[in-house]
């Protein structure tokens, strides 16, 4: 997300603020801040730490930290702030949050276990550096691309239908995510958890713009001084939506260009190969463009594949499951089983981050619970979500949990009229060899099942 340092919970992060003259008494010595810091990092003085001020990453040295090895620490991850704090903590962020404002100086009277000549913070303070850049906000866009505000992610499926995969290695910015829109031929680019991209022709499914504005404040990995939306809000952007000749001659290319078909996914290594998944391929493709995962409704997939030479090859029918031919009557309800997964009941995410990390792939066109149990045969867990999307991995997200309303997970799978896959910032969640999710499994089955199979087959089953 916004940086793959994960931070640390220190043991003694929560000891109580103790009275001014007692820090004097306990930690005062001749400590001084360092002047000769590297580059542009200046000292900004005693700071607040309101439970965490800075919240992107950090570390623990309980034998060697200073304010030079904290800045540097910092510095490397391309962090705008550092702060050492009671001794042997370093903190790192872009932002300082609610709360973090100067403190007294005397405040600041630990000693760096490194260097007991210059001062590491106090108890819940901070000495705080700055690199003198400018903290993150929203890009404007560029190239024809205008930030149109902070969106929140459609009720009943995608607010925009296709994903970009970037290459191995690539860490999304927003004129990445725009300029890989923009040579799939769509007008709308969304950044989402940091590091996803979105792609589409219109805001769709009941995707609308955040009130207030807030929420999209996750920093783009490949370049903090701007944001990449944020839990469920997509940072939306539009082609061509100030007015000009040049502008409007490229709208119109893009939008009646030929050079857009329909092919097979095979391009990234996380997308099982089926015959229904399908991406949409420039036909030039641009050594800067990986691939775009389709989330085309039904309507989209018709017309397409009824003017593409491939669509024999992207039928739904094969994707369905042996059983729906079965002389067996069929129901609509969750399935217990799924080869040796054990239902776990209805998940919710994880707070800002994913709930199964493990891979993912998406085929919003024939995706059954088989299909997804079968590309996360390595793991542990496979979760079913927004009806099409597929999530793998060795353990959950400890902020990810139970879903308080069980009925939840209602979206039916498109590959499979008699199965739900989850629903918006839903996961139908499943485990290898194992038993079902204690009594949750049983009520999650019964309030699904009283879904009736109209409320969702005409938002989110194509």
């Amino acid at each position: 997300m916004v940086s793959s340092v994960a931070r640390f919970i220190f043991g003694l992060s929560s000891i109580t603020l103790l009275a001014p003259v007692s820090h004097a008494r306990s930690f005062a010595r001749d400590t001084t801040i360092p002047t000769d810091l590297p580059g542009t990092w200046t000292s900004l003085g005693c700071y607040i730490d309101v439970g965490r001020t800075l919240t992107d990453g950090g570390y623990d040295d309980v034998i060697g930290m200073t304010d030079e090895s904290c800045i540097a620490y910092c510095n490397s991850l391309g962090f705008n702030y550092a702060g050492t704090e009671y001794f042997h903590e370093c903190f790192c962020g872009d932002t300082l949050a609610v709360g973090g404002v100067p403190a007294n100086s005397a405040d600041c009277n630990t000693p760096c276990v490194g260097d007991p000549t210059e001062p590491c913070g106090g108890p819940n303070r901070l000495n705080l550096f700055w690199n003198g850049e400018s903290p993150p906000a929203v890009s404007p866009g560029t190239n024809g691309w205008s930030s149109i505000g902070c969106y929140s992610e459609g009720t009943t499926g995608r607010a925009l239908q296709y994903q970009y995969l970037p290459p191995d290695g690539i860490e999304m910015t927003v004129d990445i995510c725009t300029s890989a829109c923009h040579d799939n031929a769509y007008t709308f680019a969304g950044l989402e958890y940091a590091d996803e991209c979105w792609c589409g022709s219109d805001i769709e499914n009941g995707g609308a713009l955040v009130p207030d504005g807030t929420g999209c404040e996750m920093i783009c990995p490949g370049d903090h001084s701007e944001y990449c939306g944020g839990p469920s809000l997509l940072e939306m952007y539009q082609f061509g939506v100030t007015v000009s000749t040049s502008q409007t001659t490229s709208s119109s290319v893009i939008s009646t260009s030929s050079s857009i078909v329909l092919a097979p996914s095979s391009t990234s290594s996380s997308v099982i190969s089926t015959s229904s998944s399908i991406v949409l391929t420039p036909s030039s493709t641009s050594s800067s463009v990986s691939s775009v995962q389709s989330a085309a409704p039904s309507t989209l997939s018709a017309v397409s594949l009824a003017t593409a030479t491939t669509s024999s090859t992207a039928t739904t029918t094969s994707s369905l499951p042996t059983s729906s031919a079965s002389s067996i009557p069929q129901v609509l309800g969750i399935k217990e089983t799924i080869g040796d997964y054990t239902y776990q009941g209805c998940y919710t995410e994880g707070d800002g981050v994913r709930a199964l990390s493990g891979d993912a792939f998406f085929d919003y066109v024939a995706m059954t619970l088989e299909e997804c149990a079968n590309a996360c045969s390595a793991f542990t867990y496979f979760g079913v979500e927004y009806h099409g999307e597929c999530y793998c991995g060795n353990s959950i997200d400890p902020t990810a949990g139970l879903a308080p309303d069980q009925g939840d997970c209602n979206f039916i799978c498109p590959g499979d009229q008699y199965e739900y896959c989850g629903a918006g910032d839903r996961l139908d969640m499943y485990k290898k060899g194992t038993t079902s999710g204690d009594s949750t499994s049983g009520t999650s089955t019964s309030s699904s099942a009283s879904v009736a199979p109209s409320s969702s087959v005409g938002t989110s089953a194509p």
